[in-house]
C-alpha cells in the first residue's frame, strides 16, 4: 500500500530531478554558496509536497504546496549560478530547468485542483514571454528587470575574480550573499498571495 503522495506524478518526476541533479552536486566543491542551497532546495520540494498531501486544512496545504514551488524556482536559479560560474554547460542547464518547469506546472495545476472538488496535476499554463533567444529561458523570474540586473551582477563578480576588488576572506561572504539575492528573487516570485 503506497502513501498518498507516492501516487502523484509530480511526486515521482521530483524524485527523478532530485537523482538527475545528484551527480552535479557530488562533482561540485561546497565553497560555492549555491550548492548547499540547491541541495536543500531539491529537498524541500519533495518534503513540502509530502507535508501538504498530509494536511487536512486547505490552506495549510496551498501554502506549504508554495514552499515546494518556490522551492522549483530556487532550483532553477541555483542553475542559472552553475552556468555563470562554467560549472554546468549551459545546454544541461537548460534541460534541468525543463525538468524542474514539469513540475511547476504540476505543483501549480494540483494548486488549483486543491482549491475546486477535483484533484488533477495537469491542465495548468505557465509560460515565459517572448525572447530572443526562447532557448536560454525557461521560467519567469527569469524574465525580470531585477533578476536579471542581480545575475549581470553576479557575472561581473565573477569577472573580476577572487581578491580584486574585496579584502581576503571576503570572497566567500560576498558569494553567498550575491547567491541569496539571486535565489530569493526566483523563489519570491513563485509565491502566491493570499487574498483575503
Amino acid at each position: 500500500m503506497a502513501f498518498a503522495h507516492e501516487k502523484l506524478q509530480v511526486y515521482q518526476k521530483g524524485l527523478d530531478s532530485f537523482a538527475a541533479v545528484q551527480p552535479l552536486l557530488s562533482s561540485w566543491s561546497k565553497e560555492h554558496a549555491f550548492v548547499d542551497h540547491l541541495s536543500r532546495a531539491m529537498e524541500s520540494i519533495l518534503f513540502n509536497l509530502v507535508e501538504a498531501t498530509r494536511l487536512r486544512q486547505t490552506p495549510k496545504k496551498l501554502l506549504t504546496l508554495d514552499y515546494a514551488l518556490g522551492s522549483t524556482f530556487e532550483c532553477a536559479a541555483c542553475l542559472d549560478i552553475a552556468v555563470l560560474k562554467g560549472l554546468l554547460d549551459s545546454a544541461v542547464g537548460v534541460e534541468e530547468k525543463r525538468r524542474l518547469l514539469e513540475i511547476c506546472k504540476m505543483l501549480i495545476g494540483l494548486r488549483n485542483s486543491w482549491m475546486s472538488p477535483r484533484v488533477a496535476e495537469d491542465g495548468c499554463t505557465y509560460a515565459t514571454e517572448p525572447l530572443k533567444r526562447p532557448d536560454s529561458r525557461v521560467f519567469h523570474h527569469e524574465t525580470l528587470d531585477m533578476y536579471r540586473v542581480a545575475i549581470c551582477f553576479y557575472r561581473w563578480l565573477i569577472s573580476t575574480g577572487p581578491g580584486k576588488h574585496l579584502a581576503p576572506g571576503f570572497d566567500r561572504s560576498v558569494d553567498i550573499l550575491a547567491t541569496c539575492v539571486v535565489l530569493n528573487i526566483a523563489e519570491g516570485n513563485g509565491r502566491y498571495a493570499e487574498l483575503s
